[in-house]
């Protein structure tokens, strides 16, 4: 998995609070719909990619980043993530209900990030 750039992530995690509400109700959704346990959403800049559904344009939200909605599925039947990776990106995938898993792609450089919703319950045993 690459690594992104302090610039880039410091950039998206300005933007996410902006639509975090609408973050956590799409990834509850696919949860709850049984469509996946692994909600990916796929933070660009660009004008279109051909990953997962769009549900944040950046000119409406006045937002530098667009967000698609995608899963890990469609991550590995597009060859992202290949079987050798899948146990190492299923060991630190964050649970969903109090994280945003974030595919952060800007031109030729990406990679994976985690963002806490403000308002999840963080559990005893995370606190250590």
């Amino acid at each position: 998995m690459l690594s992104i750039p302090e610039e880039i992530l410091e950039s998206i995690l300005r933007d996410v609070p902006l639509y975090e509400n609408y973050l956590k109700k799409v990834g509850t959704a696919v949860l709850a719909e049984g469509i996946s346990k692994h909600p990916i959403f796929v933070a660009h800049r660009e004008t279109e990619i051909a990953l997962g559904r769009p549900i944040v344009i950046s000119e409406m939200m006045q937002s530098q980043w667009s967000i698609n909605a995608s899963v890990l599925e469609e991550f590995i039947n597009k060859k992202l993530i290949n079987n050798v990776k899948l146990a190492h990106f299923k060991s630190v995938y964050k649970d969903p209900k109090t994280h945003a898993c974030l595919f952060v792609v800007s031109g030729s450089e990406g990679g994976f990030a985690f963002y806490p919703y403000r308002d999840a319950i963080v559990p005893k045993e995370q606190l250590n």
